[in-house]
């Protein structure tokens, strides 16, 4: 059952990798047909004479008309293609539960990166890294944009193995290892991952999960005002687009919660959110996750600072 549970987790990784991908591929095509070969044509038969300006204008918004139904279909036909793949990983998880995957885990005790660094062509990233991070820690990881922040949680979670130094979990070897490294880890990221389902089906994943255990996470990442107004069978939309910003947080708050993982990683998970909510969402994260929190981030506040244990420059190691 862990296989099928590692299984879905990457697929998930590589379905949002291919909509990201494809949804550009299909808005700059209906750009191109939509716009420019329209307006391009048009203006050039205009300053020919073979067409007058109205009739330039009328062909410009058929098109319009023409394309935006095919673009339509286009990503209703990649949504099928992407999310199909993944569709029996889970079904084959819909009887895995959060206490069963805890089982299979040993207890994390500490993290520690030693003089890592990871090679992209002639650029060296991580600078030699030195970071020992101890259960139960939360600790704010520092840093500018293009440092590295993505890459150095991708080594943490094995996707990626370092050209140089070490990498363990619980004083053994953890260096490019995601079978087990990834086990370890709860993600809460800058975009929440959300299926166009309900509350209840993002949060569980599809796994059986007693109604109780399912409010007592709702209610320690902030959901117990939404699940009262709209219920656990509350449609979210597609991308969560019938939730704010926050609560589409506090969605995948509740699933790290829910999984039991002792280690939450966030990556820059409050940079698009007001100052208001992005405190509010730190004070979910750091008080009601029981484990070690590790984030990331390149802009944050003084007063949210204050609430880590541990503030690490990376720029600065």
């Amino acid at each position: 059952m862990l296989h099928y549970s590692q299984r879905m987790e990457t697929a998930l990784a590589k379905m949002k990798k291919a909509e990201m991908v494809t949804t550009e591929v299909i808005t700059s095509f209906a750009y191109v047909c939509s716009v420019i070969i329209p307006f391009s044509l048009g203006i050039y038969f205009v300053t020919q004479g073979q067409i007058t300006l109205g009739t330039f204008m009328m062909i410009s918004q058929l098109a319009n008309n023409f394309i935006n139904p095919i673009v339509g279909i286009f990503s209703s036909v990649n949504d099928i293609k992407t999310s199909n793949p993944i569709w029996e990983k889970f079904t084959a998880v819909a009887d895995f539960t959060a206490k069963e995957s805890a089982a299979d885990r040993d207890e994390f005790k500490e993290l520690s990166l030693d003089d890592a660094s990871v090679q992209r062509g002639d650029r060296k990233l991580l600078n030699d890294l030195d970071l020992t991070v101890k259960n139960g820690e939360k600790v704010l990881l520092e840093a500018p944009s293009g440092w590295g922040k993505s890459t150095l949680l991708n080594v943490l979670v094995g996707r990626i193995k370092l050209a140089d130094g070490d990498y363990e979990i619980n004083g053994e070897d953890a260096n490019g290892d995601w079978s087990k490294d990834h086990e370890y880890f709860s993600f809460v990221q800058q975009k929440p991952y959300i299926l166009d389902d309900t509350i209840e089906y993002n949060i569980s994943l599809g796994r059986e999960v007693s109604r109780e255990d399912l409010l007592a996470v709702c209610q320690k990442a902030g959901l117990t005002s939404l699940i009262e107004e709209k219920g656990l069978d509350y449609q979210v939309g597609k991308e969560g687009k019938n939730l704010s910003g926050g609560q589409g947080q506090r969605l995948e708050i509740a699933r790290a919660l829910l999984a039991k993982r002792p280690v939450l990683l966030a990556d820059e998970a409050t940079s698009a959110l007001d100052p208001r909510l992005s405190k509010q969402i730190h004070q979910t994260i750091l008080q009601n996750f029981p484990g070690t929190v590790i984030e990331v981030a390149h802009k944050i506040s003084d007063e949210e600072i204050a609430m880590f244990d541990r503030v690490v420059n990376l720029a600065e190691k």
